[in-house]
Formats: structure tokens, sequence, C-alpha cells
């Protein structure tokens, strides 16, 4: 396998382009948990390394720097396995570990992500009818989920300069529709056009890499069913986080019971899009760098940390409604994504992946019950009814919200319903 390394020049690619006048620092000090007070003074509007538009308010651009000096000091240390072309073969190395926890060079991620998820050998190993270009080539002649993926296309992150233009929405269709036809049993499942077109961003656009990058997280990293006709993974890891959150956060958990507020309504977003569409792009990608490396247990501990961060403002809300919006717009202000990481691997205590699979394994069996129940009710009433959000109704699919959110809005809504029925 041949690689061509990006030069050491180029480590920072597309950053150097916003980032002017700023100091080199390091982290000094231990890192608050706690919010600080927002210095007065206008927001900007900004475009982020990933093309994205946003708006920030001083403190949001202050951490927003302070983040890339940090990073650009880290850089320093990827060199070695730059000069040398290739990462340590021990998944286990503690070294490396550290290293992408603390974030990697946006001119590397591209090559990290596909080595330490497995996507770049998995993409080696194909077989000729399991390649890339036969799997578009047999969702070209037909495909049952064309139509939903062409509905959902422009609610994609929509603004995204690229994803606007008739080439960024075609390469993201061909990506979807190859992976439908890869795997038929999940084939489309809304939310993975998000995934797949962040995938597309940080991959250099490269439709071939997303297209296994995709493959390798639902297959090998999340949870099985997570993207399943009737979500039963997505149930599973929400009642799962619930138990957690109960340990981690007592005081929390205790106040979400007080008001009936369920975890799927929190979380599924952040399970289903893996933050994409609720932490801003550049935080995102960072949680992204260590889940390809230490899989599905990065998620709980983000969710648990974000929980944990925003806790003293959450137990200040008395309903539900006002608390969801409470945390949709916290987790949209987390710039400071060095302090998030932080938490989540240093300040919420041990989460070894053995407690969560015992938790899973329990939880399982209660949404296997609580399926099988929902379904003999169904039955008993009107037919069976199939909660996928793929065979939403067409009218609903044609008018939904511009920003693409109504079916992320269906799902959590469907999570929700099942966990409380």
């Amino acid at each position: 396998m041949s690689f061509s390394f990006p030069p050491r020049r180029s480590i920072f690619s597309g950053f150097d382009s916003w980032y002017k006048g700023t100091q080199r620092g390091g982290n000094k000090g231990k890192e608050e948990t706690e919010e600080k007070p927002e210095p007065e003074g206008k927001t900007k509007t900004q475009v982020d390394l990933y093309g994205f538009e946003i708006i920030v308010t001083p403190k949001a651009q202050a951490d927003r720097l302070k983040c890339e000096n940090r990073s650009r000091l880290r850089a320093e240390r990827w060199h070695k396995y730059q000069d040398k072309g290739k990462l340590p073969k021990d998944r286990r190395d503690r070294a490396l570990k550290m290293m992408i926890r603390k974030g990697i060079p946006p001119g590397l991620r591209s090559w990290v992500w596909m080595e330490t998820s497995g996507a770049q050998e998995r993409m080696n190993q194909a077989s000729e009818g399991r390649t890339y270009a036969a799997c578009l080539k047999k969702a070209m002649e037909h495909s049952p989920f064309a139509k939903q993926i062409e509905l959902d296309i422009p609610r994609t992150y929509p603004g995204h300069p690229w994803l606007e233009m008739q080439q960024g929405q075609q390469a993201l269709e061909r990506v979807l529709l190859a992976y439908a036809a890869r795997n038929p049993r999940t084939g489309y499942c809304q939310s993975m056009n998000y995934i797949a077109a962040m995938l597309l961003l940080v991959l250099d656009k490269n439709e071939e890499k997303a297209f296994w990058m995709l493959a390798t997280l639902i297959e090998d990293i999340l949870y099985a069913g997570t993207y399943a006709h009737n979500l039963n993974g997505c149930h599973v890891e929400m009642r799962s986080l619930g138990e957690l959150v109960a340990h981690k956060l007592p005081r929390l958990s205790k106040h979400l019971e007080s008001m009936y507020c369920e975890m799927s309504v929190i979380a599924t977003d952040w399970y289903l899009c893996l933050f994409s569409t609720s932490l801003p792009c550049e935080t995102a990608v960072r949680v992204w760098d260590s889940l390809f490396d230490e899989g599905p247990k990065i998620l709980f501990r983000v969710a648990v940390a974000i929980l944990q961060l925003a806790e003293r403002k959450l137990m200040k809300y008395d309903n539900a409604g006002e608390l969801l919006k409470g945390v949709k717009e916290f987790a949209r202000n987390l710039h400071n994504r060095d302090k998030l990481m932080k938490v989540a691997f240093d300040g919420i205590g041990g989460l070894p992946m053995n407690t969560i699979k015992s938790i899973r394994k329990t939880k399982q069996k209660d949404v296997d019950e609580m399926l099988r129940a929902r379904d003999e009710r169904l039955d008993s009433k009107s037919g069976r009814h199939k909660n996928t959000w793929s065979d939403m109704d067409q009218e609903d699919s044609d008018g939904g919200d511009s920003d693409g959110q109504s079916s992320i809005a269906t799902a959590i809504t469907d999570v929700a319903d099942l966990s409380i029925s």
C-alpha cells in the first residue's frame, strides 16, 4: 500500500487562511469545567476550517484561537509518523491514542481516520464485486432508496457552499446510493446523509474514502442496529446512556426524571448524527478523531461530558421544552473543543467498554420486549406499522423544514414515544 503524505508545511492545510495575528501558547493550568460569563461585545460571522459559516461571540472567538494555538504546538509530535509514512501497528499504542485525543492535525486527518478506523484495510481488501465502483453501478441501475436520498440531499447542511453546488450534492448522492446497495439490509436511514457529507468534507471530497468510512462506521464501530428500520440499536444506546447519566450525574438525572424528560429527547440526534448536527463542526471532528480510534465508548464519554458541563444551567429549567432548547444551545456553542474532550476523558471518571457492553446487554433485552409488545399492539389495531424514517409520508418529506432537521425530529419522537410506551 502506498500513501502520499502531505508535506509538513501543509499539516494545517486550510487553517492559515483565517488564522492570523495570534500568539502561540500552551494550555496553562487546569481546565475549568464551569461556565464563565461571556464578555460583552458583538458577534462575528466566520467561516470554519471545513467551510461552515458560524456566528461566534468574542468568547467563542477566543476559544477557537486558543484551541488552534495548542493544536499547532502539538502538531510537531506527528512528524515522526509522517516521516515514517506509517502509524504504529499496535492499535493499543498509548502514545498515539493520547495524541489522537488531543486532536489530529487537519492535514493528516484523512490518512489517520482511514488507518485507525480500519477503513483503509477494508478498501484494500474489497473483492471485485464489493468495491465502491461496483456498488455504485448496482445502485444506479435501481435503488429503492433513491427517492428518499434525492429528497434529503438539498436538506443536508443547507448553506454550505460546496454542498449547495451540484458537484457536492451529486457526490453525496453517489456515496449514499452506493452504501445502500452494499448493505441493503440497512439501506438508507435519514441522518446518514449528515455523516456522509461530513466525511466528504474532511476526506478532501474523496467519494471512495467516504464510502468506506461510512461502511466501517455502521458495520464495525457503532452498535448493531443503530440505523435499523425500527431504530433498535438507537433505543438501546439511549437507555444505556440514561443509566450512565444516572450513575455519573445523579442530581441531573433526577431533575430530568422529575420533568419526565427522556434521554432520547436530548441525545437521539447526538448518536444518529454522531454530534455532527449538534456541535460546531471543528468540535465534532475532534470527537470523531477518537471515535475512529477507540470506538463507541467515545460517544458516551462526550455525551456525559456535555451534560456535565451544562449541568448547572440545565438544573435551572423547570420544564422539559425549555431544557431541551437550553442543551441544544449549549452544545451548538461548544467551540472550546479542548475543554470538552478534557472533561470527556478526565472529568467523568472511568468508563470501560466492558461496563457499556454489560449495560447494553440488559437494555437490549428490554428493547426487544418493548418492540415486540408494540408490534403486537399495533397489529391488533390496524396492522403492522413500520417505524422507519424511510417510510415517512411523501408529502411530509416534500414539506420538511428547510433546515433539514425535520427528519431528525421525527426520529427523536419515535424513540421517545417507544421509550415511554
